[in-house]
C-alpha cells in the first residue's frame, strides 16, 4: 500500500514539472495576449488621436474593436429638442427634474452648450488631447457620465460650439481676434470680442472641440454664431478681407472646412452629423452681406440647418405686426414656409445633376464616391422661443410656434430657454405620426 501511495506522488510530481512541450504553450499564451493587448491599444490610441484615420493595417480591427461599440444613437426623424446650458446640465437636481418633465413633454433630443457664448469649454480639459487649448470649466464635470446617463433615458444628445463670438480664446490668442482698423481687439455693445473667420487656428479650434464632442458620446455637433458680428460700431472692424473676398465667402469656406473635417474622405467611416443655427431673417432674405450668411451656403454641409426665428426677435411692423411677438403664428409660418421652398428648391437641383450621370470617362471609384456624396440630403429645423421679450410667452403662444413650423413643413423643432424654465405642456402633443 506505501508503494502504491508512493508511486502515485512520483507520478504526479512528474506531472507537475514543466517540460519543454509545457513550457512553450505557456509561453505561447502568454505571446499571443500580450499581442492581443498591444494591438488593442494601438489601435485605441490611434482611433482616439487620429479621429479614425488609423491606415489599412489596422482597418479591419478597428473595425471589429469599435464598430460593434458605437455608443452614438441615430437622428431621429423627427428632432424635438430642449436646450441645457452647462450649469443646469452639470446640476444633478435641476437636471432630474428637468429631464422627467421632459419625457412627460415627448422631447427626444437635448442640445447642452460645450462651448458657450463666455468660450469657456463646459467641462475639465486637463487629462484631454485639448488641455493645450486652456480653455476648459468645472460646469460639467463628469461629462461621459453624464452623456451616458441621458443615452440611457433615450435622449438623442447634441453638443452645441458657440463658434466666433468668443471672448475667452481671443483674449488668449489676440492674434486671430477680430480687430479695430486701429488694431486693438474690437468688442460687441456687450463687451464682448470675436475670433476671425478667416484665421485657420479659430478654424482648427473649433473642429477640434467638434471631434472630441463626437468622441466622448454626443450624437451631433451643432454649431452657431457661424457669422461676423451683428451689434457694435461695426465701420470700426478691420475685416482684413482680400480684393474680391466678401464675408459670405468667408463663412461659406468655413462651412465647407468644417463638412471636410467632419464628413469628409480624412474621417473614415465615422461620419458626424451636424447642424448650424442661422439667423431667423436668413430664411426670407436672399442673403445678409453684413454677417456672411445666406440659406443656401449651408445646405452643402450640414445635415440639419436651423433659422433661429424667434417672433421677438422681428422689428417692430415687420409683417405688419406692431409687436411681431404677438404673432408667432404668423411669423414662424412665413419665415419658414419660405426656407422650406428654398430647400426643396436645393434638393431638386441636386436631385437633376444627379441624374445626369456624370462624365462616361469617370472610374467606378470615382462615381462610388460621387454617389456617397449624393447621400447627403440635408432638413431644416425651426428654433422656437421659450422666453417673454415684447410680451409674456404663453403655452397657448409657444404651441403656435410649433403648429406653425409644422404647418410650414418643418416638424423638428428646437425650443430656446436660456434660462431653461420652460412651459411645460406645450410639447406633447406635437409628435409627427410614423
Amino acid at each position: 500500500m506505501k508503494q502504491v501511495q508512493e508511486e502515485r506522488r512520483i507520478d504526479l510530481r512528474e506531472k507537475r514539472e514543466l517540460t519543454p512541450a509545457s513550457f512553450f504553450r505557456a509561453f505561447s499564451f502568454v505571446l499571443v495576449f500580450l499581442a492581443v493587448v498591444i494591438i488593442y491599444g494601438q489601435v485605441t490610441l490611434l482611433a482616439f488621436h487620429n479621429e479614425g484615420d488609423i491606415g489599412p493595417i489596422y482597418a479591419p480591427i478597428y473595425h471589429i474593436i469599435w464598430e460593434e461599440r458605437d455608443p452614438h444613437l441615430a437622428m431621429p426623424e423627427q428632432v424635438r429638442v430642449l436646450y441645457l446650458t452647462a450649469w443646469t446640465a452639470g446640476n444633478e437636481k435641476r437636471r432630474s427634474a428637468l429631464i422627467e418633465k421632459a419625457k412627460e413633454e415627448n422631447i427626444n433630443a437635448l442640445v447642452i452648450d460645450v462651448k458657450d457664448a463666455t468660450g469657456y469649454v463646459s467641462f475639465p480639459l486637463g487629462e484631454t488631447p485639448l488641455a493645450h487649448y486652456g480653455t476648459g470649466s468645472n460646469r460639467i464635470r463628469n461629462i461621459s457620465g453624464l452623456i451616458e446617463k441621458l443615452h440611457n433615458d433615450g435622449f438623442y444628445l447634441i453638443a452645441r460650439i458657440v463658434c466666433f463670438q468668443d471672448p475667452l480664446y481671443s483674449k488668449k490668442h489676440p492674434e486671430i481676434a477680430i480687430h479695430t482698423k486701429d488694431g486693438t481687439i474690437w468688442k460687441n455693445k456687450r463687451g464682448l470680442s470675436f475670433l476671425n473667420p478667416k484665421k485657420e487656428e479659430a478654424r482648427e479650434y473649433i473642429a477640434d472641440l467638434a471631434k472630441y464632442a463626437y468622441q466622448l458620446g454626443f450624437d451631433e455637433v451643432n454649431f452657431d454664431y457661424i457669422r461676423y458680428p451683428s451689434d457694435g460700431n461695426l465701420g470700426a472692424i478691420d475685416y482684413e478681407l482680400e480684393d474680391g473676398e466678401t464675408k459670405r465667402g468667408v463663412i461659406r469656406s468655413f462651412a465647407e472646412f468644417l463638412h471636410r473635417e467632419l464628413h469628409g474622405e480624412d474621417r473614415g467611416d465615422r461620419y458626424i452629423p451636424t447642424s448650424a443655427d442661422l439667423f431667423g431673417f436668413v430664411a426670407t432674405r436672399k442673403e445678409i452681406p453684413s454677417i456672411g450668411q445666406k440659406l443656401e451656403d449651408f445646405f452643402p454641409y450640414f445635415d440639419a440647418v436651423a433659422p433661429m426665428v424667434y417672433p421677438s426677435h422681428y422689428p417692430k411692423t415687420y409683417r405688419g405686426f406692431a409687436k411681431p411677438a404677438e404673432h408667432p403664428y404668423e411669423i414662424i409660418l412665413f419665415e419658414m414656409k419660405r426656407a422650406k421652398e428654398r430647400l426643396d428648391v436645393f434638393l431638386a437641383q441636386k436631385q437633376e445633376e444627379g441624374n445626369k450621370g456624370g462624365n462616361s470617362l469617370q472610374t467606378q471609384e470615382e462615381k462610388g464616391e460621387e454617389e456617397k456624396e449624393d447621400e447627403h440630403i440635408p432638413s431644416l429645423r425651426t428654433w422656437i422661443q421659450d422666453f417673454s421679450l415684447q410680451t409674456r410667452y404663453t403655452k397657448e403662444l409657444i404651441e403656435k410656434e410649433i403648429q406653425a413650423s409644422f404647418d410650414a413643413g418643418v416638424d423638428s423643432f428646437m425650443v430656446w430657454s436660456p434660462n431653461n424654465r420652460y412651459t411645460w405642456g406645450a410639447y406633447k402633443s406635437f409628435v409627427k405620426e410614423s
